[in-house]
């Protein structure tokens, strides 16, 4: 089976590297062993091993340095209600700079591996700025822990929107077109970002896509990039899957077009890829881990443009040399959505109904004293609706004596009706005995 690897490097498949280290990292959980970082005191939280390995990974990007943090953790932000949990983080909802914004908290672990994708987020968020990336505002460190400040996109995460929304297929082309986007500029700096994924696609919004999460990008060209394989199973190219047994293999930019496959075919199926449902993509160790594209087709919902269809399977073939690239990804995907649209006019789904606004104090004595007015003027107690208060006439004594007064007043005048009805009646009875 391996024989025929094409990803094994000298079988002529890909570029060569050099040989695998006799220490294979992938034995003690996919990481070399590195001393415990030397902290720069309490101030900088990292260290330089953290800070040199960073640098190692991202090539010509200038790296993040603890000079660049800027955020007072203490007095710039408030953080507010949990938006998110992750494996490694929490992201919160919160308030800088009198904003609304997302402040993502991860703690900060005492390797120079995990200091290393820490810095490499970092790194990614403050020099590569795109529209189709969640944009950073800053960040900041507490103890031991990091603070990402970025923009807050208020429709969630792709995978939320997939199950608790209707999104058209127009909608979801242009979901697809921004992310194959993001990955074309990554690819375009020769940065791989090895974990794409539904989850990792925010949703502003206006409902177009941003992609988040940098803490695995590496440059394509650093050989760090084969210590070990990163990223979420089920979005996992078969590439790097087979790494694990093949540590003679190779893979490259071609494997975030496999993941971006995956995000394509649950968009088309709305069925979260996994072992465990009809969606399994992943294959296995005994078919080379070849993903089963006919379950795309078996499974995308009706209605589907066949066009998407065909995009997702040329994503996902085995062969990384024939995937669609990034760039053919997002030609594709503007031919689609201009002749599905013309304009690429795209319908959203319509905005929930907001609940009604509660009013404020001073809203709630204006309407109160705008009631006492209207009593004074007119006759009759009516009670005020819509704010929690008692009836007007319980609050002011004036009143209360004048609703009393009528209150008797009324009883008195419908007696008197009453007993002038009834003399009526009997005038009536006895004026016909007496004629008769």
């Amino acid at each position: 089976m391996l024989k025929n690897n094409p990803f094994h490097a000298n079988e002529g498949g890909l570029s060569t590297r050099p040989p695998f280290p006799k220490s294979d990292p992938r034995k003690d959980g996919g990481r070399h062993s590195h001393p415990a970082p030397k902290r720069n005191g309490d101030f900088f939280p990292f260290s330089q091993d953290g800070l040199s390995l960073s640098s190692k990974r991202l090539g010509s990007l200038k790296c993040f340095k603890n000079a660049d943090f800027n955020v007072d953790c203490g007095t710039d932000i408030s953080v507010q209600e949990l938006i998110a949990r992750g494996a490694f983080a929490n992201v919160h909802e919160g308030i800088f700079q009198k904003r609304k914004v997302a402040i993502k908290i991860q703690a900060l672990e005492e390797t120079a591996q995990c200091e290393a994708a820490l810095l490499c987020e970092l790194t990614i968020l403050k020099e590569l700025k795109h529209e189709r990336i969640v944009r950073f505002l800053g960040a900041g460190f507490h103890k031991s822990s990091i603070y990402f400040v970025m923009e807050l996109c208020s429709n969630g995460a792709l995978r939320e929107c997939l199950q608790s929304q209707k999104l058209g297929w127009n909608l979801k082309t242009r979901i697809g077109l921004d992310v194959a986007t993001a990955v074309l500029f990554l690819h375009s700096k020769e940065i791989m970002h090895r974990d794409i994924k539904t989850p990792n696609v925010l949703i502003d919004g206006n409902w177009r896509a941003k992609l988040c999460d940098f803490s695995f990008c590496i440059d394509d060209s650093c050989q760090e990039k084969y210590e070990f394989v990163c990223g979420t199973k089920e979005f996992i190219s078969p590439e790097m899957n087979l790494f694990d047994y093949d540590p003679n293999g190779q893979f490259g930019l071609a494997s975030d077009m496999y993941s971006f496959g995956v995000v394509l075919a649950e968009m088309l199926t709305e069925i979260q890829p996994g072992n465990d449902g009809p969606l399994d993509l992943q294959g296995t160790y005994e078919n080379d881990f070849r993903a089963d594209t006919k379950q795309v087709e078996i499974h995308s919902l009706k209605g589907a443009p066949e066009s998407l269809i065909r995009l997702a399977i040329e994503c996902l073939k085995w062969n990384p040399e024939e995937r669609a690239t990034s760039e053919q990804a997002v030609e594709w995907l503007e031919d689609l959505l201009q002749q599905s649209v013309g304009d690429t006019k795209v319908e959203v789904p319509a905005a929930p109904a907001s609940p009604p606004r509660r009013l404020s104090t001073a809203e709630v004595q204006e309407r109160e004293g705008e009631v006492r007015h209207r009593l004074r003027t007119h006759s009759g107690c009516k009670e005020l609706k819509g704010v929690h208060s008692q009836s007007v006439c319980e609050e002011d004594p004036k009143n209360r004596l004048h609703c009393s007064c009528t209150f008797f007043l009324s009883i008195a005048l419908s007696q008197v009706l009453v007993i002038s009805s009834l003399i009526v009646l009997f005038s009536i009875v006895f004026s016909h005995f007496h004629s008769d």
